[in-house]
């Protein structure tokens, strides 16, 4: 399935996730932000620590296309939460965005052993087995080869009325996996002392979540945390 056929999903289902990029040193101004907004955000889960698996081409396709900012662009994870690589349960995610707008194809797969101990290739013949998503199988049969591991802690909110969700993410690990046949998870990471605040909200809810942005004391800019640790753990 190639990218320019990818269509959109139900109105109800397209979002846009609007990130806002702030210094670690101007983090004590995130929460008074969040929690005095009139929109009466309150915290939504309990942190945690979030693991991204993210694939591309060996060519690093997603990679170029998120960087040009094309028209159409996909990434494919596996995503797990909180610090064990012992985990057997994990979820497979096509992120894909037209333009502005993007969504997610998910998939939930069980490994038969944990994930510390499965090989690449392995891996892969786990996923392949168990996403019946078509979309989904497409992006990930794009996207082959494991390449970076990114590792934060979150903290979640959400408006009183269920519209806007914020998430913050601190901490940042990037653990490049190239030439790696299984996970490189004990390696020395490339950090980040940057702090990602990311509004996200469907279309019909635009313009309620613009007046929350732009009353952020930050401003938004273009983020990729899979494009950043590319470059700062110099894959190439």
């Amino acid at each position: 399935m190639q990218k320019n056929k990818l269509l959109l999903p139900e109105k109800e289902l397209a979002r846009y996730e609007v990130k806002i990029p702030i210094p670690f040193t101007s983090l004590s101004e995130v929460t008074p932000f969040i929690m005095l907004d009139p929109a009466g955000f309150s915290k939504e889960y309990p942190d945690r620590i979030v693991n991204s698996l993210y694939y591309d081409s060996h060519n690093l396709d997603s990679y170029a296309d998120n960087l040009s900012g094309g028209g159409c662009r996909t990434k494919f994870r596996l995503r797990w939460y909180n610090e064990s690589t012992t985990c057997t349960k994990l979820t497979a995610e096509a992120k894909i965005k037209r333009n502005h707008v993007g969504w997610k194809e998910k998939a939930d797969i069980t490994l038969p052993k944990p994930l510390e101990h499965m090989s690449f290739a392995q891996l892969s013949k786990s996923i392949s087995e168990q996403i019946s998503n078509e979309t989904l199988l497409s992006v990930f049969k794009e996207n082959t080869s494991p390449t970076m591991l990114i590792s934060y802690h979150r903290q979640y909110y959400c408006s009183n009325n269920k519209k806007i969700r914020i998430t913050v993410d601190s901490k940042i690990k990037y653990y490049n996996q190239h030439f790696s046949q299984a996970l490189a998870h004990s390696i020395a990471p490339v950090t980040c002392d940057n702090v990602i605040l990311e509004c996200k909200f469907l279309v019909c809810d635009k313009e309620e979540a613009n007046r929350v942005i732009r009353s952020s004391p930050f401003r938004p800019w273009k983020n990729s945390k899979y494009v950043i640790g590319v470059k700062m753990t110099n894959y190439f």
